[in-house]
């Protein structure tokens, strides 16, 4: 077995701690991107969500509203084939009045998909918690 001398030790180790480092300082924290989107949210002071009313959603809006007491959840509350239309509208009015959408049928998704209108919503999955796949749900 071939034996390193001391400084070729020091250099390796020395390149091992640089590359750590700067690899730690080049991606950033989910805690510093979950307080960036926070302050954002409460610069911008309100979020809209279109659904349904039933129950788990009206506990989801009073949890959300008791943590993120500076951010309003304005709720608008309808059937899915309403406010699919309100959207649809709303879009041809060049308007974005709605950040969330909480629907279950396929069609209303199919129209939405069609029209160009959905986003990845795992992309502004944050916290560690909510991009576990493996996590059961909430059971509100």
């Amino acid at each position: 077995m071939r034996k390193f001398a001391p400084i070729l030790w020091a250099q390796l180790f020395a390149a091992l701690v640089l590359a750590t480092t700067f690899a730690k300082a080049e991606e950033p924290s989910w805690q510093t991107e979950w307080e960036k989107t926070l302050s954002a949210g409460e610069r911008e002071g309100m979020i809209t969500v279109y659904g349904q009313a039933r129950h788990p959603v009206s506990a989801a809006i009073q949890t959300f509203t008791k943590f993120y007491p500076k951010i309003k959840l304005n709720f608008i509350g309808g059937p899915g084939s309403e406010l699919r239309h309100r959207i649809m509208a709303e879009k041809r009015a060049g308007k974005h009045l709605v950040d969330i959408a909480i629907g279950g049928s396929g069609t209303q998704v199919q129209v939405y998909h069609k029209a160009g209108f959905l986003e990845p919503l795992s992309a502004a999955f944050v916290l560690p918690e909510v991009r576990d796949e493996t996590a059961k749900t909430l059971g509100l």
